[in-house]
């Protein structure tokens, strides 16, 4: 599978059925004269009349380099692969398992400020912080985590509307192909080699040598399409952690 998007992936022809119908009128709001797709954009991206909306849709779309199709996609990527992401923070701040914590949260919020989920966004880097204090404060990060999650459901519930049945099916932390040590730290090394030198296009070759099933391969492909080299960076990091648990 490619990483990167097709130049022209945004004209690429839209999926038959109900599917083609909910993004054709999400996402092409110009070829809808009675402004139904505007309702639904609002609909979808509004929590309450008086909130902000749970994504900045023009904003996560231009970091895509307008590319709709893509945005869908990455849009049930995130509906799909992180609903449970508040539960895996909360069990390793309960096992003061710092460092999972931050890789966890760290990754949370790249994804979300490359969707434009502004709000989730800013939750978790006030998390993040906490985690990385001296002393992390358990019962303050328990309910700065309270208010992540609740935005974190907002953004769910968008992301699936929005995403339109787009996006790969969920593959859960609790990998069911997990990585051998020696595997685990190789490809940690090459991704930091990637981020090191800004060169996306090696990842197809370190894809290549995990299970396809593998959350770790699902991850450096959502990665990469998003150029987040912060994430990469933090998979590698999670990747050599969870190496290191293994006996």
């Amino acid at each position: 599978d490619e990483l990167t998007a097709s130049p022209d992936e945004s004209q690429a022809p839209l999926p038959s059925g109900d599917s083609a119908k909910v993004l054709t009128n999400e996402f092409n709001p110009a070829t809808d004269p009675t402004g139904t797709s505007s309702r639904i954009e609002s609909q979808a991206f509004t929590d309450t009349p008086a909130d902000p909306p749970a994504f900045d849709y023009q904003a996560g779309l231009q970091r895509l380099g307008g590319n709709r199709r893509l945005y869908a996609r990455l849009l049930g990527n995130f509906a799909n692969h992180y609903a449970d992401s508040s539960a895996e923070v909360e069990a390793a701040i309960d096992e003061s398992d710092w460092k999972q914590a931050h890789s966890l949260i760290h990754a949370l919020k790249g994804l979300a400020g490359n969707l434009g989920a502004m709000k989730v966004y800013d939750a978790a880097a006030e998390l993040e912080g906490d985690v990385r204090a001296p002393e992390p404060d358990k019962a303050l990060m328990r309910r700065k985590l309270a208010a992540l999650e609740r935005l974190l459901k907002q953004a769910i519930a968008a992301a699936h509307t929005l995403s339109g049945g787009e996006g790969a099916a969920k593959t859960r932390r609790s990998d069911p192909v997990p990585l051998v040590p020696k595997l685990a730290r190789e490809t940690a090394t090459r991704l930091r080699e990637a981020v090191s030198q800004g060169d996306m296009s090696v990842l197809s070759s370190v894809v290549s040598k995990l299970p396809p099933e593998s959350y770790y391969a699902f991850r450096i492909r959502e990665l990469s399409e998003l150029l987040d080299l912060d994430g990469l960076e933090a998979l590698a990091d999670d990747m050599e952690h969870a190496a290191g648990t293994q006996t």
